[in-house]
């Protein structure tokens, strides 16, 4: 069942003063599903063994994150867990902040007429932990209740119209979307891909890593030349 936590950020603490978030669905419906990650955590890695409150703390350190940012927090509708927890935590009857650019149908902005789910986590190097996907699959249920039961769901960065390039939600994710939409959403992205990635990010790391010793090493080589020329 959802945790309902829209009564905690829809208070000024989390909203920007001077702005109308409020939206009435009757002149604006929702025209779209638009599913995201966090790409990290707001605090330690949470498993699916963490606590409700290990969570919320999670949540409110992303809320306070985007009302900074954006202007009002979370900018997400609905945030998922490991846990198999999710949390309800944007109006109905409010905007958010989460997908630029309009739609292409309508016109309208894309915060304004879509509704958006986050996962917490990395999922472009993690693999979609069971409870996630379950957590996942109720919140795209629920939305479907109220909206329509053929409502598109998008990766973030596969939005029609949306400006930004982003791998959003992470290409573990995005596979785990597919198989959802193909009727397959009980099988999790594939290891092999997951460990692929993880080894190309490590030795990212350690050229980084060789290429700031080298720099150093360089500037030291230098140092000594030229104090080797005033003698």
């Amino acid at each position: 069942m959802t945790i309902d936590l829209t009564d905690r950020y829809n208070v000024p603490r989390y909203q920007r003063e001077g702005t109308d978030w409020g939206v009435s669905r009757a002149t604006e419906p929702v025209q779209a599903l638009v599913l995201h990650h966090s790409a990290g955590w707001y605090g330690p890695k949470l498993t699916a063994s963490a606590s409700q409150d290990a969570e919320v703390a999670q949540i409110d350190s992303l809320a306070a994150d985007h009302r900074n940012r954006f202007g009002i927090g979370p900018g997400y509708y609905y945030v998922a867990f490991p846990s198999g927890r999710l949390y309800a935590v944007g109006k109905y009857g409010t905007h958010r902040a989460h997908t630029k650019g309009r739609n292409p149908a309508s016109g309208n902005w894309w915060n304004r007429e879509s509704l958006a789910i986050c996962a917490m986590g990395n999922y472009e190097t993690d693999v979609v932990p069971e409870g996630l996907m379950a957590a996942l699959r109720e919140g795209i249920a629920e939305v479907r209740g109220y909206t329509s039961a053929t409502i598109p769901i998008y990766a973030h960065g596969e939005v029609p119209g949306n400006p930004s390039v982003s791998q959003c939600p992470g290409v573990n994710l995005k596979t785990w979307l597919a198989w959802f939409l193909a009727g397959e959403a009980s099988q999790p992205a594939p290891p092999a891909v997951d460990e692929a990635r993880r080894q190309v990010y490590r030795a990212i790391d350690a050229l980084d890593v060789a290429t700031v010793a080298i720099a150093g090493a360089r500037g030291d080589l230098e140092v000594a030349a030229a104090e080797l020329g005033r003698e």
